[in-house]
């Protein structure tokens, strides 16, 4: 079990935390990688065993984006 959050920090200097999120990869050799980063216009995902990609936003809303085999076009989405 993997668990992610992500910490905000904004112009001022004041911090947040997203909430928890955990990741659960069934084969002990499952790997995932995610580039380029940072990215301005999509991203690509490729791994062992990927079923489908969901994208949420920092709200944890899942948001409408194109996905096209491993590649996911993230340029619809404000910064």
């Amino acid at each position: 079990m993997n668990y992610y959050r992500v910490k905000q920090v904004d112009f001022d200097g004041k911090s947040s935390y997203s909430p928890i999120k955990t990741l659960s990869f069934n084969e002990v050799n499952s790997k995932i990688s995610i580039y380029p980063n940072p990215t301005a216009n999509y991203i690509e995902v490729e791994g062992d065993a990927i079923e489908s990609i969901v994208v949420y936003n920092q709200l944890g809303h899942e948001v409408k984006v194109k996905i096209d085999g491993n590649k996911v076009d993230l340029s619809g989405l404000p910064n």
